[in-house]
């Protein structure tokens, strides 16, 4: 903290665990590497759930299917409605 309270935040701390590789001129750029790397991350995370549902013989649509019921379930628990199948 500087004299008059101001605060100066590193990269690290403004943009939290995602360090861009790249080094930006400006903060536009900055803002365009971090958004770039988190959609890679992204990316990577959904093909990791992705490989993991394969392994275990899951489908999307088996797993879309099961949220339907289970919120079917839900509505008629808390709230006493029949869900519209």
């Amino acid at each position: 903290m500087k004299a008059k309270g101001q605060v100066t935040m590193t990269l690290e701390d403004t943009f939290g665990a995602v360090t861009p590789q790249k080094r930006p001129e400006d903060f536009a750029a900055l803002r365009e590497i971090a958004i770039e790397e988190h959609a890679q991350k992204v990316v990577e995370d959904l093909d990791e759930i992705g490989r993991i549902l394969k392994e275990k013989g899951l489908t999307l649509e088996e797993l879309m299917e099961s949220g339907r019921e289970l919120r079917g379930e839900l509505l008629e628990k808390e709230y006493g409605l029949k869900s519209e199948e």
